[in-house]
């Protein structure tokens, strides 16, 4: 009786010859590990399709990117062809006009107030502007582009030159290399002048030697010797940049003429800033720029 009550699946699992239990589960381990790796692949197809979907979005970003960056190479290229070369190989950067009662500083600092933005030469420029000849009209003090540049272009040298009558009077020259639109000017990074007595070397040094300058007293792109009451005032160039009566020393006011002056030392040596004999005023004063042209 008892037998009758085992189930059919009973006997036939007793019935089973073991060597076949051991097949079925190593099957089973085979059916697990097909599983699984069905499982992982369905992970990884779903991952692989959601990267390939972003591959053309990518592609078109680098694209744009490469398309971007082959402007700007052109630009660079291109841009010096478009911009201001003198006559000594130098490219215009600045350029003082003077008596046109406005300041020669304020233009220079002024960020994004060029007359030539994105390198061409705005049309309303007259002629004069573009050159070293302050006889011919200007109605402004050129600003290039290159100033607000200035961080991203291998400069080589920067010279400062007063001119009279379209002839340099005199010059500065400085280094350029790892410089900022403002920090050039200074006597550590001069290299050369028209002066016997200045130089990098020159003790004691100038009280006042900057773009900046004597602020207070509207004195700047200044190199001065030294004060010691206005008639002792002696130096070799200063643009006075502040109209009457504001100026402190009497040298500083010419009736005659309107702000901004040039003043430079006609001599070969620094000059009493009083002494008219030995003190200019200059048509334009002009700043270039040498690029190194291997970078």
């Amino acid at each position: 009786m008892m037998w009758c009550g085992i189930s059919f699946f009973a006997v036939l699992l007793v019935t089973i010859p073991p060597g076949l239990h051991a097949g079925h589960n190593q099957v089973q381990e085979v059916l697990d590990k097909v599983t699984a790796i069905q499982g992982n692949l369905t992970t990884d197809l779903g991952l692989i399709k959601e990267r390939t979907e972003n591959i053309p979005q990518r592609l078109s970003a680098i694209d744009k990117k490469l398309v971007d960056l082959q402007k700007t190479c052109t630009s660079r290229q291109t841009c010096t062809d478009r911009l201001l070369k003198l006559d000594n190989g130098y490219y215009l950067a600045f350029r003082i006009t003077p008596g046109i009662q406005s300041s020669a500083y304020q233009k220079f600092v002024a960020v994004g107030k060029s007359d030539d933005p994105d390198c061409l030469v705005v049309q309303n420029v007259p002629e004069g502007c573009k050159t070293t000849d302050g006889r011919r009209f200007c109605d402004r003090h050129y600003r290039s582009r290159l100033i607000d540049l200035w961080d991203q272009l291998p400069i080589l040298r920067v010279r400062v030159g007063v001119y009279k009558d379209n002839v340099e009077q005199r010059f500065f020259e400085f280094n350029g290399k790892n410089s900022n639109y403002d920090n050039w000017f200074s006597q550590s990074r001069l290299i050369k002048s028209s002066y016997t007595d200045l130089s990098a070397a020159t003790r004691p040094q100038p009280n006042f030697f900057s773009i900046a300058g004597d602020h207070r007293h509207g004195r700047h792109f200044f190199i001065n010797n030294n004060y010691g009451g206005c008639n002792a005032d002696a130096g070799w160039l200063v643009v006075s940049d502040r109209p009457a009566p504001y100026p402190t020393c009497f040298w500083q006011s010419v009736a005659s003429k309107s702000y901004p002056l040039i003043f430079f030392s006609s001599a070969d040596a620094k000059s009493n800033f009083n002494n008219r004999t030995t003190v200019g005023f200059a048509d334009t004063l002009v700043i270039s720029i040498k690029l190194d042209n291997t970078q």
